[in-house]
């Protein structure tokens, strides 16, 4: 292979670690063997604290990484001070220390030799905040010889890419930890959400929104599509749709975007309400969400752990119960019954429920329990997060060697 050959591949392997970070491994070792390096390393530091990570590395073994973080990181005489450095320069080893007085230092005799260290190439690609990043290719002294000036350089050529795929990694992490708490509450919530894209095409629906178009009881999803059971309430569901998506791009959104969806069970029609995502320009992808629907069901049951009433209002279990199913619609008399207690013990009961949460009658209790009925404690299927990049985190894999 050519040099621009050889160059070309390289950065494509460095692009395609910004959206993979378990790839950095494999630029790693490239990079060794472009450079003639024996060794090489990848490695992500707190500045401020000393605590690092390796990202990747090759042809060292891991155990020095954990040796460099405990100890040796304050003894590194070419990153002890980084911000003394140029980032985003190439440097050979030489420049910070000669090599004969890193002969007499604690951190050549103690770490370096017996990792077989000693010339180096390398560079620091990015400081953010409080992270720098410091990328080394190593030869050993015996038998080594130092990097040159043109290597230094060619380097140099390549650090600009390295730095830019380290921040496209960064800002798609972000994006990723915004959308995935976002998708992580949403997972919780007692409603039915469903997102779309420009198109009406479903994107992401949350687990209750999945259990309501299970039961096929007025809401399904067939081929990618949420379709009520009745035609003109699907027409007037993705009408609503579109109008939202159009509002993301400056359109007027209509005063309501709200509809009913009948049930053929003939329980109480679902409230659907439709809303814009997210304002700003048209995306290039037309993938990206830009519609919500928020899908409540009147006849479900609310979710109130009894632990959670008890906690906030002092509750003994068996008010927690009581108020848990008065919540639930059920009648004084039915609870007395299927609880085998008499009326008299239950209205007893339901005076301190009162007097605990603050109210004076059933309906103001209802809301107020319905007000802070909220977040499941269950975990979210990993798997529900689809049809979206998701980059790998750095470290996820690290040994290329």
């Amino acid at each position: 292979m050519t040099r621009q050959g050889e160059t070309l591949a390289l950065l494509g392997q460095i692009y395609d670690a910004a959206f993979d970070a378990s790839k950095w491994p494999s630029v790693l070792s490239s990079l060794a063997r472009v450079f003639n390096g024996q060794t090489a390393s990848f490695f992500q530091q707190d500045f401020t604290t000393g605590a690092g990570r390796p990202l990747a590395f090759h042809d060292l073994a891991v155990a020095s990484f954990h040796e460099y973080a405990a100890y040796y990181w304050a003894q590194d005489l070419w990153s002890l001070h980084p911000r003394r450095h140029a980032v985003g320069k190439a440097y050979l080893s030489h420049q910070h220390i000669a090599d004969a007085d890193l002969l007499c230092t604690e951190f050549y005799n103690d770490f370096m030799r017996p990792n077989r260290l000693f010339y180096a190439i390398g560079s620091l690609p990015l400081i953010e905040g409080r992270r720098l990043y410091m990328l080394g290719l190593h030869r050993p002294k015996p038998q080594g010889r130092p990097f040159t000036r043109g290597q230094r350089e060619h380097l140099q050529r390549l650090v600009p890419h390295i730095r830019r795929a380290l921040q496209i990694h960064h800002r798609l992490e972000e994006a990723t930890v915004e959308r995935d708490a976002f998708r992580e509450a949403a997972d919780h919530l007692p409603r039915g959400i469903f997102t779309f894209d420009g198109q009406g095409r479903l994107l992401w629906v949350n687990p209750v929104g999945e259990a309501l178009c299970r039961q096929a009881d007025g809401l399904t999803i067939e081929r990618g599509i949420l379709t009520a059971a009745l035609a003109a309430e699907t027409q007037r569901l993705h009408q609503l749709i579109r109008d939202a998506a159009e509002a993301v791009h400056g359109a007027v959104l209509a005063e309501s975007g709200a509809t009913l969806i009948s049930r053929p069970s003939g329980r109480r029609p679902y409230v659907a309400f439709a809303s814009p995502l997210r304002a700003g320009p048209r995306p290039i992808d037309d993938r990206q969400p830009t519609a919500a629907v928020f899908v409540t069901d009147p006849a479900r049951t609310p979710e109130l752990p009894l632990e959670r009433l008890m906690r906030l209002y002092g509750l003994t279990g068996a008010e927690a119960q009581l108020a848990r199913h008065i919540a639930s619609g059920r009648s004084l008399r039915d609870i007395a019954s299927s609880s085998s207690r008499t009326m008299n013990t239950i209205r007893t009961q339901l005076k301190q429920v009162f007097q605990k949460t603050g109210t004076s009658r059933q309906a103001q209790l209802v809301r107020l329990l319905l007000q802070i009925e909220g977040v499941t404690n269950g975990r979210v299927p990993q798997e529900r997060v689809r049809n979206h990049l998701r980059p790998a985190p750095f470290g996820s894999s690290t040994n290329g060697s």
